[in-house]
């Protein structure tokens, strides 16, 4: 964790115990960005007026320190020890380490009620947490004692989740896990006859699913909006949402869900540009493109386009790809402009791979026609085709499978096994 420079209060403050009281005066804060003062006192602990000491100050800058949201503070001081003028210099932590936050199943809480909880235990807070930091712990904590005031017995968690193709933010997700979340009910205002026929059977569709009105995952807006998204209506969303929980159950909680669609008007395509990578050329995604100049855009058509490069990379191993769109929307003349780049991220390889149940003749074909050995590159679809193109192992014949890769991030090692099952959904 990145430590704070004392050096200004060691050289105003060296002749006197650390100990010693002051009265704060006022309290300054440099490059504080948008926090607002109020806020920076209370992440710090201190306030003007207050009665502070050398040890204390050194206290409130690792206060701010340990939030994660600053890579350095320092300190210092000066004036009558009446009326202690007290500096911190921030420098803010770069953007790039910070991930937007997501609330799944929340149902218990109002908008206001989860703001008000967020705020108090983590003032610093503003829709973003840092890579480090106490903010996460305190967050969850936080969710849990506003749960248990409304006499909800709860087991809060929190995941973190990288960029994919599909969903672009690195996201610090929220959820009740106990009890589950489910809906009940869906009643929207709003849709247009053009889209209220796909609307209403997704609407139906969600029945019994989990709730979901974070960032990550499959959201219930995200279902929702999905033929507004493919009609290239980008702008589309859920507002006046109000949830209300129908009849909690010892399994779970079930919520009927109420909000209008306020759906805009749909985008055109003005470009797709790709410049190409070396694994995969501007030619081999642009001639065989889904979506064009002029088309509606369509997220679905969009995602289609994207596909090659997705499966491309993770053939070379590259599991947590990320092909960013990189869309940039004129509002006024409603087209999309897309800039296709890839984040590649780290490559995989496999460490081990086991086959169970299965019989010694098998297991013999098996090792004959299993081609990724450890040490290679990870090929997820490889493996999702194996049984599939390799008709000519008779003895694998009246087998299905099913695959489970856990990969490692620190090591980039994948440990791959591989499930047989003799019978039903066989080739």
């Amino acid at each position: 964790m990145p430590r704070f420079s004392l050096a200004t209060i060691v050289l105003l403050l060296a002749s006197v115990p650390a100990c010693a009281q002051y009265t704060s005066g006022k309290i300054i804060f440099k490059n504080p960005g948008k926090r607002a003062q109020a806020d920076l006192e209370s992440a710090a602990g201190i306030h003007s007026g207050q009665k502070v000491s050398t040890a204390n100050l050194q206290t409130a800058a690792q206060r701010l320190i340990d939030t994660g949201y600053f890579d350095d503070v320092g300190v210092g001081v000066e004036g009558p020890s009446g009326a202690l003028a007290v500096t911190f210099t921030l420098k803010p932590l770069d953007p790039q380490h910070l991930s937007a936050t997501g609330f799944e199943n929340f149902v218990w809480l109002t908008p206001e009620e989860l703001t008000a909880a967020l705020h108090k235990a983590a003032p610093l807070f503003q829709g973003q947490l840092p890579d480090a930091g106490n903010q996460p712990d305190a967050i969850n904590a936080a969710i849990q004692e506003a749960l248990a005031a409304k006499g909800v017995t709860a087991t809060v968690i929190h995941e973190t989740l990288e960029p994919s193709t599909a969903q672009p933010l690195r996201v610090v997700e929220y959820r009740v896990d106990r009890p589950g979340v489910h809906i009940h009910s869906i009643a929207l205002q709003g849709t247009t006859p053009a889209m209220s026929s796909d609307v209403d059977k997704l609407a139906l569709k969600l029945h019994g699913a989990a709730y979901n009105e974070g960032l990550a995952g499959e959201t219930t807006a995200s279902v929702l909006l999905k033929p507004y998204r493919d009609a290239g209506y980008l702008d589309a969303k859920l507002v006046h949402v109000s949830r209300t929980i129908a009849q909690p159950e010892s399994s779970g909680v079930e919520v009927d869900l109420s909000a209008t669609v306020e759906e805009g008007t749909p985008y055109h395509v003005g470009t797709l540009a790709f410049a190409g990578t070396p694994i995969v050329t501007a030619d081999a995604v642009l001639s065989t493109a889904k979506l064009h100049p002029g088309d509606i855009a369509s997220r679905k058509l969009l995602l289609d386009t994207l596909a090659p490069i997705d499966i491309a990379y993770k053939r070379q191993g590259y599991m947590d790809v990320f092909v960013e769109p990189g869309a940039t929307l004129d509002a006024a003349a409603r087209t999309v402009n897309y800039n296709v780049t890839v984040v590649p991220g780290e490559q995989y390889h496999l460490r081990s791979v086991t086959p169970l149940n299965l019989s010694p003749v098998a297991q013999k074909d098996f090792d004959t026609g299993w081609r990724m050995k450890p040490g290679d590159p990870y090929d997820a679809e490889y493996i999702k085709g194996f049984l599939k193109n390799n008709t000519a192992l008779q003895a694998l014949n009246g087998y299905s499978a099913g695959f489970k890769a856990s990969a490692d991030p620190q090591t980039h090692l994948v440990d791959l096994t591989i499930t047989f099952v003799r019978g039903a959904g066989a080739r």
